[in-house]
């Protein structure tokens, strides 16, 4: 959104709520989420503990947005060697589309 807009009192200081899709709800960041179509793609609006012993794949659209701590992700597409990607806070990792990755947070 900075590169897009390249204003930084826009980006962190605008106070726009989208209350079409978030309205303080009950429960929203509960961990929950839901299988979309396929094993490809799961919709979450919070993931706990981003930690995740088996390499997996999904369709586009993944943010991963790291709060705290620090460690890796593997990433590789089928067939191909693995690329290693270390995270820290404030980390945003988006994974190609069907490439598998692997979470790591030692």
């Amino acid at each position: 959104m900075i590169n897009r807009f390249r204003n930084l009192d826009f980006v962190f200081g605008n106070d726009f709520s989208f209350t079409d899709r978030f309205n303080e709800e009950d429960g929203y960041y509960n961990g929950n989420g839901r299988e979309i179509a396929t094993h490809l793609t799961w919709e979450a609006n919070f993931v706990p503990d981003i930690a995740y012993p088996r390499g997996h794949r999904h369709g586009p659209g993944a943010h991963i947005v790291i709060l705290s701590g620090e460690g890796y992700f593997f990433l590789w597409e089928e067939g191909r060697p693995r690329i290693r990607i270390d995270w820290r806070p404030g980390s945003l990792f988006v994974p190609p589309a069907i490439w598998f990755h692997q979470h790591f947070n030692p």
